[in-house]
């Protein structure tokens, strides 16, 4: 079992003794078999109540953290729950299951940040001696924090939150059951996606790649994703205008970029790929919106239509990322 919670508000954590945040009182609202409880403050910035609930759905402990009466927002001032985490553990984990394939045998003190290379999930398993225990949450969490000493194994995540355990037998288990209590949907590209080999490339030139691309379809990985980032003729993460022709860099010379990133396309293609090009409108004002299209050329020497092209930019300037992916 898990000792309360760890709630972070205004900078300040309520479980701590020294906490600038008074407890008043805790009041007793449960109904409906729900165990709710209200846990009154008094701060420098007014007073708020720190609402705790838990319920048992099917196979799940559903533990709902959430602020009620909070002062009033301003400019540049909100009072939110800033971090809201399990509390102790009365048993040390043998095991940590976090991150891509990651398991972690009698761990360290350690904390895995949530992004697509470390944590990437918004659930994670532990297994102790009496048991194990999938947690899962329904927004992103910050991170996952480790600290055996104080038997702290938990995912802190901001803002209202539904935290979800699911005890089982080993944590395959466990995520079965979560499989099936998740009523997230994933996004329409999901399944085109899903299940294949990405090749997430960040550096080299299109020739030299596209030459180990066949080499790699060779070996049966058609099933395949190609990202390359840092594309654009200025570099990565700069948009429209003037991202046509590619960044000469990756090319032979400064004058081949298009050449050598359509020799690129030609050797998906050549195994059974598709070539797709995405563009994602950006909430922009729309007065650079007459200088954002390449050259009419370009624009269709990469897929578009002038017509295409006045649809896709109707909302003003978009970002495009181009990609192959093997069939």
């Amino acid at each position: 079992m898990f000792h309360g919670l760890r709630v972070r508000v205004l900078d300040d954590a309520l479980e701590d003794p020294r906490s600038t945040s008074e407890l008043l009182k805790v009041t007793d609202e449960s109904a409906n078999g729900a165990y709710r409880l209200r846990h009154h403050f008094r701060s420098w910035a007014g007073p708020f109540d720190l609402m705790a609930e838990l319920r048992v759905e099917s196979k799940a402990l559903r533990c709902r953290v959430w602020l009620e009466n909070e002062p009033a927002a301003k400019p540049w001032f909100k009072v939110y729950l800033q971090q809201v985490a399990l509390g102790a553990w009365n048993e040390k984990a043998r095991r940590v299951y976090g991150g891509v394939g990651n398991v972690l045998e009698d761990p360290q003190p350690f904390t895995m940040s949530f992004d697509g290379h470390n944590l990437a999930s918004s659930y994670v398993g532990f297994e102790f001696p009496a048991g194990s225990i999938v947690e899962a949450v329904d927004t992103p969490p910050d991170r996952l924090s480790v600290d055996p000493s104080r038997s702290i194994y938990a995912l802190d995540v901001p803002l209202t939150q539904t935290i979800t355990l699911i005890p089982a037998a080993n944590v395959w288990e466990g995520v079965k059951i979560w499989r099936d209590l998740d009523t997230r949907k994933a996004s329409a590209g999901v399944p085109q996606l899903a299940g294949r080999f990405v090749f997430d490339i960040w550096g080299g030139r299109y020739g030299e790649s596209a030459q180990l691309l066949k080499k790699a379809f060779q070996y049966g990985l058609t099933n395949s994703a190609v990202v390359w980032h840092n594309w654009q003729r200025w570099g990565y993460d700069y948009r429209l205008p003037d991202v046509y022709p590619p960044n000469p860099s990756t090319a032979r010379s400064t004058n081949s970029g298009n050449w050598s990133m359509s020799a690129s396309r030609t050797a998906c293609s050549s195994h059974r790929t598709t070539t797709t090009s995405i563009c994602i409108p950006t909430p922009k004002a729309s007065a650079t919106r007459a200088s954002s299209s390449p050259p009419k050329a370009n624009r269709r020497r990469h897929g578009f239509t002038t017509r295409a092209w006045r649809r896709a930019t109707a909302r003003g300037p978009i970002n495009c990322v181009r990609w192959w992916s093997a069939t």
